[in-house]
């Protein structure tokens, strides 16, 4: 993903639309500049958050992220997250006409195969709301499996909503 406007003009496209909107960030006060100041630091490297845009024939479809557990700050304790060599990613399609066709299953194989082959992580986590089915389905679709319920993990319009902690292990990975 690189620093432009034009950039950030496409993720707010994405996250101002209802379909999108519903399950990823979830507000309705998202702006250009709003967007620019959060993603910013995740594109230039200075957040441990990273970021990128996922392409399809060279078209921007969608956006992902990824980060170090240890080195987020969570509201809950949860020991999976403390572990070394843990990574949590989010992802979404942005273009609603592209839902349904295998893109994001597609696009989780290829990045778990990222983490696992050039960062050395252990195991993968993602955090879907549990009333998000479309991407629970995905997510298991890609080697993911529900390891607990978190209470009131995240909002949706305003109202605390459950999460699925959601974990994929490296294959052949010896550890539980």
């Amino acid at each position: 993903m690189g620093d432009s406007d034009k950039e950030y003009a496409l993720i707010l496209k994405w996250l101002t639309n209802p379909s999108v909107n519903e399950w990823y960030e979830n507000r309705s006060d998202l702006t250009l500049d709003a967007i620019r100041t959060k993603y910013r630091p995740r594109v230039v490297g200075e957040c441990h958050v990273r970021a990128a845009i996922i392409e399809r024939q060279h078209k921007p479809i969608g956006y992902l992220q990824y980060y170090e557990t240890q080195k987020e700050k969570y509201r809950l304790k949860e020991p999976v997250l403390e572990e070394p060599n843990v990574w949590a990613m989010d992802i979404f399609i942005g273009e609603p006409t592209l839902f349904g066709k295998g893109l994001g299953s597609a696009s989780l194989e290829l990045m778990l195969r990222f983490l696992f082959d050039q960062k050395g992580a252990k195991k993968v986590i993602v955090d879907p709301d549990v009333r998000n089915e479309r991407a629970i389905r995905a997510y298991e679709k890609a080697g993911f499996r529900k390891l607990k319920r978190l209470k009131h993990w995240g909002t949706h319009i305003g109202q605390p909503t459950d999460a699925w902690l959601m974990v994929c292990k490296k294959p052949n990975a010896r550890n539980p």
